[in-house]
């Protein structure tokens, strides 16, 4: 029966503390004979992602090597005949052959449970509603979080290895280009990524939709669906937007500042309908709104108001779209002012 992840990784803590047990040494033993059948274990690993695990491996070989004492992990590797003065390079290549596959694995599933190394901790910042927050990567890049937003990525990233981040909620990334070009991966959801060299662009990830805005460079969209992997490449001024089905998406010109002038305590609405704006309150603020007449959320607005002060920008909505607004708390409350 083959193992899935969870217990892949259960037991390979429990191998790494010592505390396995013959019959648990034995299911790791068949998991690796399955996977030997598998001559394609690494495709898809790039030459920085094989380096990388190369170089991490080799520290691994030798401090297990120099535990000669202890029950080495055996692994059903075929057994060349060698002369006595070959069997540490027979040993080195045993346990070599041994990591690798199970880091390959590993790797290709994104997590390392015997990477023991506080260089790899992942840091998680959020924003509180209302609130936005600058923050400067490992690799020199910027972020900067939008209200109500959490962005996740690791403490470092080694040379060679791939730079990803997640997100919630929304965020203006200006990603540098490394010299070794490295891709940069914003990633929102499982069906959604996008990749990037070295750009600046904004994405937002809410309950209702995932929408991507290029401001300058290039970037890919990937949008996985139940038949593979569609590929979107936008050229600077390019929207795309696309809600809980992969499979339909917007896409269209627009004017990148509209989307990004939050990130200068600012909002620019342009025939903006009143629904978007309640939406944006709601996301971005954690109000919830009410309507005395469903058909005030048709009323537009156009102009530049001030996002961080909540009560000016009330101010401005409610005059510009003639309405009275009544706040308590998070909740508010619009109804009709007559001309």
């Amino acid at each position: 029966m083959a193992i899935d992840k969870q217990r892949l990784q259960y037991l390979l803590e429990r191998y790494n503390t010592s505390i396995c047990t013959a019959s648990e040494m034995a299911e790791l033993k068949q998991w690796y004979q399955e996977l030997e059948h598998q001559p394609d274990f690494t495709k898809g690993l790039s030459h920085h992602a094989q380096q990388f695990l190369e170089d991490r491996l080799l520290a691994g070989i030798e401090s297990r090597l120099s535990r000669s004492s202890e029950k080495p992990f055996r692994v059903s590797v075929p057994h060349p005949v060698f002369h006595s003065g070959h069997t540490r390079m027979y040993q080195i290549a045993a346990v070599f052959t041994g990591l690798l596959i199970v880091t390959a694995i590993l790797y290709r599933y994104s997590w390392l449970p015997f990477n023991k190394n506080p260089d790899y901790q992942t840091v998680t910042l959020s924003t509180n509603y209302g609130v936005t927050r600058t923050i400067k990567l490992p690799d020199g890049s910027t972020v900067i979080l939008n209200g109500n937003s959490a962005l996740s990525y690791p403490k470092s990233w080694a040379e060679g290895q791939s730079r990803e981040v997640e997100l919630r909620g929304e965020a203006f990334f200006k990603v540098v280009h490394t010299s070794d070009h490295r891709r940069f991966k914003v990633r929102t959801a499982d069906n959604f990524s996008v990749e990037v060299l070295g750009t600046e662009f904004t994405v937002s990830k809410r309950r209702q939709s995932t929408r991507v805005v290029l401001t300058t460079g290039r970037v890919q969209c990937n949008l996985k669906n139940k038949t593979g992997t569609d590929t979107l490449l936008l050229k600077p001024g390019e929207l795309v937007e696309l809600g809980n089905d992969p499979t339909r998406y917007t896409r269209k010109q627009v004017d990148p500042m509209l989307y990004s002038a939050w990130t200068q305590h600012k909002m620019i609405f342009k025939n903006t309908s009143l629904q978007e704006v309640a939406t944006m309150l709601n996301e971005t603020y954690g109000f919830t709104i009410g309507v005395e007449k469903p058909d005030l959320l048709n009323r537009r607005i156009s102009g530049s108001l001030p996002t961080d002060n909540v009560d000016m920008l009330l101010e401005g909505i409610a005059e510009a779209c003639r309405l009275h607004v009544n706040k308590k708390d998070r909740h508010i409350y619009l109804t009709d002012k007559p001309l």
